[in-house]
């Protein structure tokens, strides 16, 4: 097992760019090395509470170590105290370099002509691999003969990028293939889970477009505004979660979705999925080909942007266009065809897919393809009624009886937030009020299809009929739900006592 020091300052440019943060980034460090079969040794780090390119004369500093298979802070004062105590830990890192109990040194933003120029020296005449980032000091460790493997300024890079380089280095320096494979994240997706990420942004776009309603707003300019942001969002979300680049990602993100703006939100996730393997598949190479950092870092998301909006506008963006359009045209001609018959069936099958768990997987990512397209949606409005009002009016029921906190708790929920409608699941053993249920529920749905209502999911329910595309329709048929689903509860209580 490898055997690394650690040696460095929050310093100037860096201190912008993860320095103003260093315990975690320390500790972000010495995880990825310890995953990757390397041992610390020894840590020397200075954190300056502001950027060292500023006078320092007021500037206050903590001192770092690693000592005990722990970060810990030895020193807290003026930069110039904190200096001098650091370079007394420095002369100590030296003698461990020079009994050859350190295989190799990593700086960044280090001080080699002064705190660390005992460590630097013996890094040198002990032929160490030294890896690091800080132009000036990296410069100065290499014109004196130092055995630099990597080298990179800090311009363009993050914690993230940062970390996988130096280790990288490392691993290509000591041919460690084991330990270059360890490091690449998993590229497994949750499509469903990246589309109810975006929920609050779907919520705005039905806010946005009930809006619309009243003659002060501009429809269309404001609407379409948020309307393509969607994309936006979903492609930074996708991007985030598959290449964990910190600002670099959420960058690249942001390119790929507003070139995908105009498609829609599928292919705002197309194009952030896309996006996140293109920049880990590329700044992987670009390691392995020892690129500088802040090269493979400009590269990176340079070209994991750009690309997806090229595929994109070469034809691939029109086909998930078509294919976002069906979801609502399809349910829409399905409801006008056979409104009762479909409406009362979806209002069954919304409780069947929440109890057996297909309501994330399918439900709620369908309904979001729905709202991303006129801010309202079908699904969101058999959401609200035939589960959260029916949940409602089965606690209000349980409460009138018991006056239990979780009923009082699950009513206030589905009121005020429109969801825990898991609340009733205890409920619903008994197979009586089931069955009581699913009827109100299909009677609900019914409703909802034969009136072509259309709203949104998880808000305040008294906000609902004015987030519908009609108010009196939808506030009837809401009511009409919690007082069959209230009455059918209540009837299953007494029934209950009697017998």
């Amino acid at each position: 097992m490898k055997r690394l020091a650690l040696i460095g300052s929050s310093g100037g440019n860096f201190y912008r760019l993860g320095g103003s943060d260093p315990e975690q980034m320390l500790t972000d460090l010495i995880q990825s090395f310890q995953s990757n079969d390397f041992e610390l040794a020894n840590l020397l780090f200075v954190a300056a509470d502001q950027s060292l390119d500023k006078k320092q004369e007021a500037v206050t500093a903590t001192l770092y170590i690693y000592e005990n298979n722990q970060l810990k802070k030895v020193g807290q004062g003026s930069l110039h105290a904190i200096n001098q105590q650091a370079a007394r830990y420095d002369s100590e890192l030296a003698a461990q370099i020079e009994q050859s109990a350190v295989d190799g040194l990593i700086t960044i933003s280090s001080d080699p002509l002064g705190i660390n120029a005992r460590s630097v020296d013996a890094a040198i005449r002990a032929e160490l691999p030294i890896a690091g980032t800080g132009g000036t000091s990296m410069a100065t460790i290499q014109s004196s003969g130092g055995l630099v493997i990597s080298v990179s300024g800090t311009t363009g890079t993050s914690n993230e990028t940062r970390t996988l380089s130096l280790v990288a280095a490392f691993v290509r320096h000591w041919k460690i293939r084991q330990g270059f494979r360890k490091y690449i994240p998993n590229l497994a997706i949750d499509w469903s889970g990246l589309m109810t990420s975006g929920l609050p942004a779907f919520i705005v776009l039905t806010l946005v477009a009930a809006s619309t309603r009243f003659s002060w707003v501009q429809q269309n300019s404001f609407f379409h505004t948020v309307q393509d942001a969607l994309p936006v969002v979903l492609a930074v979300l996708a991007a985030r979660r598959i290449a964990k680049f910190g600002e670099m990602t959420l960058i690249a993100g942001i390119l790929a979705g507003s070139l995908a703006a105009s498609y829609g939100v599928i292919a705002g996730l197309f194009a952030g999925v896309l996006c996140g393997i293109t920049a880990q598949l590329l700044f992987q190479q670009c390691l392995k080909w020892a690129f500088p950092l802040t090269a493979a870092n400009l590269l990176s998301v340079s070209v994991s942007g750009l690309l997806p909006g090229i595929l994109l506008h070469v034809g691939a963006g029109n086909l998930l266009l078509r294919l976002q359009l069906f979801v609502p045209d399809t349910l829409g001609h399905l409801l006008a065809v056979q409104p009762i018959v479909i409406g009362a069936t979806l209002g069954v099958l919304m409780w069947f897919f929440i109890l057996k768990g297909g309501y994330h997987a399918v439900v709620l990512p369908l309904l979001l393809i729905e709202l991303a397209g006129s801010g309202f949606s079908y699904l969101g409005a058999f959401d609200l009624i035939c589960l959260v009002l029916v949940a409602a009016g089965i606690n209000l029921a349980n409460y009138l009886f018991d006056h239990s906190k979780s009923a009082r708790t699950g009513l206030f929920m589905n009121l005020l937030f429109g969801t825990l409608v898991e609340s009733v699941y205890p409920s619903l053993k008994n197979k009586r009020l089931f069955v009581f249920i699913l009827v109100v529920a299909g009677a609900s749905g019914a409703f909802v299809a034969q009136l072509q209502l259309r709203g949104t999911a998880y808000i305040p329910v008294l906000l609902a009929p004015f987030l519908s595309t009609s108010l009196r329709d939808y506030l009837f048929v809401m009511l009409g739900t919690v007082i069959l689903s209230f009455l059918a509860a209540t009837f299953i209580r007494l029934s209950g006592r009697r017998t």
